[in-house]
């Protein structure tokens, strides 16, 4: 991995820059100032774990794992923030999926990064993001909800579908880490 780390960083600045460079061309592109502060952070976040991670010596499966929470995480951050994943971005419900990642890393620092402990932390998240966006067109808990079935299934599948991706590949890790190593 070290002759591969300039490319993962050249990558890295070269999607901070993409939003900019969109700005630029496509109308109706109008992110604020703390949108890109937001999407900066996220990605250099995300390539300072995958930089970390691919020096360390855990299994390749709880690297994966890591990697599919990581873009779950980010994934509903950036969409739920940019465009609303079920109705607008200002709606309230939308909020709620923000707070998926922030309580599946809080809860990954209490268990210590043990893979049996992620494997569970991310099927309950997986379950918890599907189920929210289920409940928001079938409770109406944004203006007209029903219109919004195919985001609210698309959302669940594509988003629900990462977290449970992670899940699995953390059972496999846990399969081969002995629980008394700690990754974080």
């Amino acid at each position: 991995m070290p002759g591969l780390r300039p490319f993962l960083w050249a990558g890295a600045a070269l999607l901070c820059l993409a939003p900019l460079v969109a700005q630029q061309a496509v109308a109706g592109f109008n992110w604020s100032g703390g949108d890109f502060v937001l999407f900066a952070a996220l990605v250099l976040g995300m390539s300072f774990t995958m930089d970390r991670l691919a020096a360390s010596a855990v299994p390749r499966p709880y690297k994966a794992g890591v990697l599919a929470m990581a873009a779950a995480s980010g994934g509903t951050i950036l969409v739920s923030g940019a465009v609303g994943l079920v109705g607008g971005e200002g709606e309230d419900a939308n909020r709620v999926f923000a707070l998926f990642p922030v309580v599946a890393l809080l809860m990954a620092f209490l268990g210590r990064g043990r893979a049996r402990w992620m494997a569970r932390l991310c099927r309950g998240v997986a379950m918890a993001h599907i189920g929210w966006s289920v409940a928001i067109p079938a409770f109406g808990l944004v203006p007209d909800a029903g219109r919004y079935w195919p985001d609210a299934m698309l959302c669940a599948s594509l988003f629900g579908g990462l977290w449970l991706a992670a899940a699995r590949l953390f059972r496999k890790a846990a399969a081969v880490t002995p629980e008394s190593i700690r990754v974080a």
